[in-house]
């Protein structure tokens, strides 16, 4: 990109990002909650630790400096109970009331569900990546909820609503995924009147070409997203010429939005090419995006120029992990896709878990722990760890790992009128150069970080804190 149009997107970028003013308290939030009686404080904007006091008590706990600049985090013990801490740094002060002693995490995911579920109706929640995720998370949360009617009610609207409005054009795979949510009704709901909503994806999955790797192109192969990203001299006049490389590539998240949905729907309908299909893309993708290494995956490859497209993004190996102790769930052992899979799995946890920071979380770009910390990549990335430790796939430091990660989200999360938002997911983002990503805004309520979080917070039920 020419330094012009660089520097244009750099400001409008900024121009929407909020910039932080002195002492701020990124957890625990006013109003939160808090898991058992470790309170996760983390402070940002300040060159050096507050005073803290806690319900009128000093306190000095240790800081540990985090890896961006002015961010320090401690943890405090606590009673189970409402509590009052008070910080002050100079002349700036933050007073922040906090409920703790939680023990379920399951009660945690029906506040944050009850929030989402308030300002969306079914009607209201389009047909596309981003929701689909939600609606996954929803339906996989629900197994654990006690609110599971109520949750399976939303679902069964949404593709009735979709159904009678008629579905968009399968064309690529950012909208296959809502036929994830589709058949989780029939397979544990009992109710298949969603499943020709997922047969117009199934469809698209069998007769879409494969391009030389074996998979799907991230763009499709008539879309209207691979029109766009074709008009080269366009954007190389606007100075987005790199867009035009996406023609040919394929993105981790691909491995959740088709992968994972072909092996889904396959195993609900008896159709085992499309199974087969499905776990074999974990594999393509490692092939040209795993580093041997770190375990890590690259966002992009562009197989044409046969080149890495974009940077070690927190989400995409969050996307990689999740798909695949999901398709594990799905295949017995000795299935030959197991050990595969797990030969996958091991070394991104490990470089996961070398990555995370001392207050639970991961920053956007894992291998630049100086980027800003994200919470729909932490989510996703905890979950697999659980899972992972759960089924004996990984070893009981991933579950360590995913439980500092949740409680630390948990600390985050923003009271409403009604339930609680998830704060702090990044925007949409695409496989661009590098210095665009911590760039990008982060944002509350975003759906697919809710569904993520929602995720997580079903795999840890039954944990203690």
């Amino acid at each position: 990109m020419s330094r012009a149009p660089r520097l244009l997107l750099t400001f409008a970028l900024l121009a929407i990002t909020p910039a932080p003013a002195g002492l701020k308290v990124e957890s625990p939030k006013d109003g939160g909650l808090v898991l058992g009686t470790t309170v996760p404080v983390h402070v940002t904007g300040v060159r050096n630790p507050p005073r803290l006091t806690l319900d009128g008590n000093t306190v000095s706990p240790t800081w540990t400096r985090l890896p961006r600049s002015k961010h320090w985090y401690a943890e405090l013990q606590v009673t189970p109970g409402r509590h009052t801490l008070r910080l002050k740094r100079g002349l700036r002060r933050s007073t922040i009331e906090f409920e703790a002693g939680l023990q379920s995490a399951v009660a945690v995911g029906d506040r944050v569900a009850a929030r989402f579920l308030a300002e969306h109706a079914p009607a209201d929640v389009r047909w596309q990546w981003g929701p689909a995720v939600f609606l996954y998370g929803l339906a996989r949360f629900a197994e654990r909820s006690p609110e599971r009617a109520t949750y399976t009610r939303f679902l069964r609207d949404y593709h009735a609503h979709h159904a009678a409005q008629g579905l968009p054009t399968i064309d690529y795979p950012d909208v296959c995924p809502p036929a994830l949510s589709a058949v989780w009704l029939a397979r544990e709901a009992g109710d298949p009147s969603a499943l020709p909503n997922a047969d117009v994806v199934a469809d698209f999955l069998r007769n879409e070409p494969r391009n030389p790797l074996g998979a799907l192109e991230h763009l499709g192969q008539q879309s209207r997203m691979r029109r766009l990203a074709n008009s080269a001299r366009i954007l190389r006049f606007v100075g987005l010429g790199w867009i035009s490389e996406w023609v040919h590539s394929i993105w981790v998240d691909s491995l959740v939005m088709y992968g994972l949905t072909s092996v889904h729907y396959g195993k609900a309908t008896g159709d085992t090419n499309l199974v087969e299909f499905g776990l074999a893309q974990p594999g393509i993708f490692a092939r040209v995006l795993q580093d041997p290494n770190t375990g890590l995956f690259g966002h992009a490859w562009d197989w044409q120029n046969q080149r890495r497209q974009g940077a070690v993004w927190l989400r995409g190996n969050g996307w990689v992990a999740a798909s695949i102790v999901d398709m594990l769930e799905e295949i017995p052992t000795p299935h030959p896709r197991h050990a595969e899979l797990l030969a996958i799995l091991r070394p991104l946890a490990q470089g996961l878990m070398n990555a995370q920071d001392a207050a639970g979380q991961w920053p956007t770009l894992v291998d630049s722990p100086e980027t800003y910390q994200e919470a729909s990549g932490t989510a996703l990335a905890a979950f697999a760890l659980a899972r992972g430790a759960h089924r004996g796939w990984l070893g009981p430091q991933a579950l360590t790992a995913a439980k500092r990660a949740f409680r630390g989200l948990t600390a985050r999360l923003k009271q409403r009128r009604v339930g609680y938002s998830v704060t702090g997911t990044s925007i949409a983002t695409s496989a661009w150069p590098r210095w665009l990503y911590p760039r990008m805004p982060k944002r509350s309520d975003v759906d697919y970080g809710v569904g993520a979080f929602l995720l997580l917070a079903g795999e840890l039920d039954g944990e203690t804190w």
